[in-house]
């Protein structure tokens, strides 16, 4: 397993855990491409600002919640995909699996989302 992947999707998923809009621009900004894909079951979105307000939103609609990797991401040939929980302030948590690729610098450049 190569350690800068696991970096990689470490530092994603702790992006989501930022508490404002500069720091949540400042962490994704570090592993998502500019132009980076994302689709989920609500969202298909593109670019880093786009997952900003997303990020942003969810923290506006579960106050508190904070995410976490359940299990190291699998790769190869520049895909991958790891599991993740995000658990609210309550205790209760949802589950989730996140499909990714990334460019050779380890950029991400696509997640595809499930939960």
């Amino acid at each position: 397993m190569s350690t800068k992947i696991q970096k990689m999707i470490h530092n994603y998923l702790e992006a989501w855990n930022q508490k404002n809009q500069n720091d949540f621009k400042k962490a994704f900004s570090k592993v998502l491409s500019e132009n980076l894909k994302y689709t989920d079951p609500t969202f298909d979105v593109t670019g880093v600002d786009a997952i900003v307000n997303m990020a942003l939103d969810s923290l506006e609609k579960f106050p508190g919640r904070k995410f976490e990797m359940l299990t190291e991401p699998e790769f190869h040939h520049n895909v991958g995909r790891y599991n993740w929980r995000m658990i609210f302030a309550d205790g209760t948590f949802q589950n989730g699996f996140d499909c990714f690729e990334f460019t050779e610098d380890f950029f991400i450049t696509r997640i595809i989302a499930f939960f």
